[in-house]
C-alpha cells in the first residue's frame, strides 16, 4: 500500500482507499485469517515540506477461534489511528536518531519515515490489525466452554461430568443444608 505523495502540496490532502488480502498485507505469517479483504482508508495531509499526517481507517473481518470453546468464528475489526511520516533525509535529523550499541541510527517509535515521495502504510496497517485482535476473543458472551473432564463442548451438548463434580465436592454438604432450610 504505497501512496505517491511527490504532487501533494504544503496544506493539501490525498485520500486513497484499498481493498487487500491476508497475503499482500502480510499476515499469513502471523496465523491470522481474513474472512474478506480488509478495506483501508487512507487520507494523508501535507503539513510542511516533509511531514505528512495521515488518518488511516481499517475494516476488516478476521477468523479467530474461542478461548473457551475452540469453536471459529467471525471478528470484525474497525479501528482508526493517526500516524506522521516525516521524508528520511541524507543525513539523519535529531527526531530521527535512536544509536544502539553499534552506534547505528534506528527508526523512532514514535515518527515513522519514507523515502523518495512514496508512504509505505503496509506495516503499519498489518501492525494495527494484530494489536486489535483481542488476547482472549470469546465466540460469544455466555459461552460454556469445554468440559474439563470429558472434553465435550458445553454449548451444543451437556454431559454428566458437571453433577459428578458437584458431588465430589468439599461444598457439596452446602447444598444439602441449603435444601434441608427450604424444607423447614
Amino acid at each position: 500500500m504505497k501512496i505517491d505523495v511527490s504532487e501533494l502540496g504544503d496544506g493539501e490532502s490525498i485520500t486513497c482507499e484499498f481493498e487487500e488480502n491476508d497475503d499482500t498485507i502480510g499476515l499469513v505469517d502471523d496465523g491470522i485469517v481474513l474472512l474478506k479483504p480488509a478495506k483501508i482508508e487512507a487520507v494523508l495531509n501535507k503539513i510542511a515540506e516533509n511531514e505528512i499526517y495521515s488518518s488511516i481507517k481499517i475494516d476488516v473481518p478476521v477468523s479467530l477461534s474461542c478461548s473457551l470453546c475452540l469453536e471459529t468464528f467471525a471478528y470484525n475489526i474497525t479501528t482508526q489511528f493517526n500516524i506522521e511520516y516525516i521524508k528520511r533525509s541524507g543525513k539523519p535529523l535529531l527526531s530521527e536518531i535512536d544509536s544502539n550499541d553499534d552506534g547505528e541510527v534506528e527508526d523512532s517509535e514514535e515518527i515513522n519515515f519514507y523515502d523518495e515521495n512514496i508512504v509505505d502504510i503496509s506495516e503499519d496497517v498489518r501492525q494495527n490489525i494484530i494489536l486489535n485482535i483481542p488476547v482472549r476473543a470469546v465466540c460469544k458472551k455466555d459461552c460454556f466452554g469445554l468440559c474439563l473432564k470429558c472434553g465435550k463442548n458445553l454449548n451444543f451438548e451437556k454431559c454428566s461430568c458437571a453433577d459428578l463434580r458437584l458431588e465430589n465436592s468439599p461444598f457439596s454438604n452446602l447444598k444439602n443444608l441449603l435444601a434441608n432450610k427450604i424444607k423447614k
